[in-house]
């Protein structure tokens, strides 16, 4: 007998003088394994077809004598804990389903001179936060927010890969701001500067090389001016500027130390590790002299796809405070090391270190990094164009005209 067959059937057992009868009649349907006796006969059919055997039987006034439910699945649902096992299974896919509906992870990606922590805050104070619905998050402006709120960051996509909400940002590089915007827009200078070349993809050039330019003062026009034969204007159009200048600095750099700091000696070190479950965070950190690390690593069933679950380990040190002061070479060292982040920063983000010139310097109580330093940098900063402010002055100098 096939697998299949044997998977839910019924044992019937009817008398033995319907039999053929019954046999006569159920040509349709597939009855097995007939014996018969002296007084009964018994025969057995698949789950499936039992309601068309039924009817037959009541038509023809045949009593059923006794029935079985047999095969592999009622096995499989006898035992409880197999059960048990079924209806967790059952929960645990329909527990997915719902959670793929919020998001449970904010990535940052592409970050320098901006922490994960920074963005992530910022992200939760515009609504955008760990358990929201998918639905209600509006990429497009939470994309226009972050540039607004954030000069350095020129560029951003917000994407959303299964749970996991995922901010794409690029800081300091200009040429991909046009495919994000909407309405027309001059570039402008970010800073005061020296042009040091300058690029033009769409717009009009209003600056040269080796020209000063003010903070604020139009670098790429986004309104292009069209005329007849004789230079008379006929009319302006509109465009997002785009292209790519890059300006030369030159910056003061100053880092204070102070001399005194207040040592931390760790007298005791506790770690252990706990289930949260959608962000809860079991300890708080209270208490003097203590210091409290949490680190979490977010659950998930595949790829993107995080949990409201996550393991926390925490690390609770106790410590006593002693007074001391740094010695010159210690606060060289610390002052460089800053100094050299700082710098490895600005090249992550395209700037081109020119000079650099710091030298340390020692007062009463303090220690300091001073000195200038001269970069190459992208300078265009988004500014949009009043529309209709041009035009009633084209209309204007037409009529006086």
């Amino acid at each position: 007998m096939d697998i299949f067959v044997k998977f839910h059937f019924y044992r019937i057992k009817i008398n033995s003088k319907h039999i053929y009868r019954l046999l006569n009649c159920c040509r349709n349907n597939e009855i097995r394994d007939v014996e018969i006796d002296k007084d009964y006969a018994g025969f057995s059919i698949n789950y499936n077809q039992y309601s068309d055997l039924e009817k037959i039987l009541k038509e023809n006034n045949i009593e059923i004598v006794n029935r079985q439910e047999l095969g592999i699945y009622t096995k499989i649902t006898n035992f409880q804990f197999i059960k048990s096992v079924i209806y967790i299974f059952a929960i645990f896919i329909l527990l997915l389903i719902a959670n793929s509906a919020f998001i449970w992870k904010i990535t940052i990606k592409g970050n320098y001179s901006y922490t994960a922590e920074q963005m992530i805050d910022y992200v939760h104070e515009k609504g955008v936060k760990e358990g929201v619905l998918k639905e209600s998050i509006d990429t497009e402006s939470l994309e226009k927010s972050i540039r607004k709120n954030f000069d350095d960051i020129s560029w951003v996509c917000v994407e959303v890969k299964g749970t996991n909400l995922i901010i794409h940002i690029k800081e300091n590089y200009i040429t991909e701001i046009s495919v994000k915007e909407d309405k027309p827009y001059d570039l402008v200078a970010e800073c005061d500067c020296t042009i040091v070349s300058a690029l033009v993809r769409r717009g009009k050039l209003n600056v040269n090389p080796k020209e000063k330019v003010k903070k604020g003062q139009v670098l790429i026009t986004g309104v292009v001016d069209v005329t007849d034969e004789s230079g008379q204007l006929l009319f302006n159009e509109y465009c997002n500027a785009d292209g790519e200048i890059i300006g030369q600095i030159k910056e003061k750099y100053e880092e204070k130390l102070n001399i005194k700091y207040q040592n931390k000696k760790t007298e005791k070190s506790t770690k252990f590790i706990v289930p949260s479950f959608f962000e809860y965070k079991w300890i708080k950190n209270k208490g003097k002299n203590r210091e409290l690390t949490c680190e979490e690593t977010k659950m998930k069933f595949f790829g993107d796809y995080y949990l409201p679950i996550s393991m926390q380990k925490y690390t609770i040190k106790k410590y006593k405070i002693t007074e001391k002061n740094y010695s010159e070479e210690q606060a060289e060292k610390i002052l460089n090391n800053k100094f050299n982040n700082k710098m490895f920063v600005m090249e992550q983000k395209g700037y081109k270190i020119i000079q650099k010139n710091v030298k340390m310097k020692k007062t009463m109580d303090s220690y300091a990094l001073c000195g200038k330093i001269t970069y190459n940098k992208p300078i265009g900063k988004v500014s949009y164009i009043d529309v209709k402010k041009i035009e009633e002055e084209t209309v204007s100098i037409n009529e006086r005209n």
